[in-house]
């Protein structure tokens, strides 16, 4: 087993590493629980938003209430002064000052009404984005298990590769070695590729009856490239 052919089995070790990380990195429990969290997150934000907006109609039903009180109380003078005056300018005074707060009484209990409708749609929509909560979370609950167990699978075959990969370098040359990692991070990971028949299976290219003929006169431990990506052929 010459370098080359080393270097192709630490490549194949690190192929299998990059394709556990990948795996990792896009477990449908992963992408699920980011998704979940999302849901969880936006449901927060509008929640906060919806007991500011309550706060804000409870402040104006506390302030309407005690103007209501108001309105009552100056009501009942104003009827007691009615009944209790002759004067035909102060009834009248006190008759148009009557019908002004009557209708501003009214003005206020419209609103209250909008308010209380107002009211019992954010209510009922808070308890819907508290149910939409809960749901989710009992669902993030059981995707973190599955994504725990998953996540356990690939990193024990994680440590498998990664506690054989220096048993493989030992026949790699200290030199090539460094060329393999340059390579590996200008190719995408893959440095080394093997040569099928007349095709490179690095980037699936045929290469041409000239190149294969001067591979074939070069020594088996020479180290030849594909003519077409640049990567290190075992032939």
């Amino acid at each position: 087993m010459n370098s080359l052919e080393h270097l192709y089995a630490v490549q194949q070790i690190d192929s299998a590493i990059d394709a556990l990380r990948h795996r990792r990195a896009h477990l449908p429990e992963l992408i699920r629980r980011r998704e979940l969290d999302a849901v969880i997150d936006d449901a927060g934000r509008r929640r906060v938003g919806i007991v500011a907006r309550l706060s804000e109609l409870e402040g104006s039903v506390t302030n309407r209430d005690a103007e209501l009180t108001a309105i009552a109380v100056r009501r009942k003078e104003l009827d007691r002064r009615l009944a209790s005056s002759s004067v035909p300018r102060e009834l009248q005074g006190f008759t148009d000052e009557l019908a002004v707060l009557v209708e501003r009484q009214r003005g206020i209990e419209d609103l209250e009404l909008e308010a209380m409708e107002q009211v019992e749609s954010l209510e009922a929509e808070r308890g819907r984005l508290d149910d939409l909560v809960a749901s989710a979370q009992a669902e993030r609950d059981q995707v973190a298990a599955a994504l725990s167990a998953a996540e356990e699978i690939i990193s024990r075959e994680l440590d498998d590769l990664t506690s054989r990969r220096p048993g493989t370098i030992d026949g790699v040359d200290a030199g090539l070695l460094v060329r393999y990692d340059k390579m590996r991070e200008h190719f995408g990971g893959i440095a080394v590729a093997r040569l099928d028949k007349n095709r490179c299976d690095g980037c699936h290219l045929e290469i041409s009856a000239t190149e294969l003929d001067h591979m074939k006169r070069e020594p088996a431990e020479a180290l030849v490239e594909c003519e077409h990506c640049g990567r290190l052929l075992l032939r």
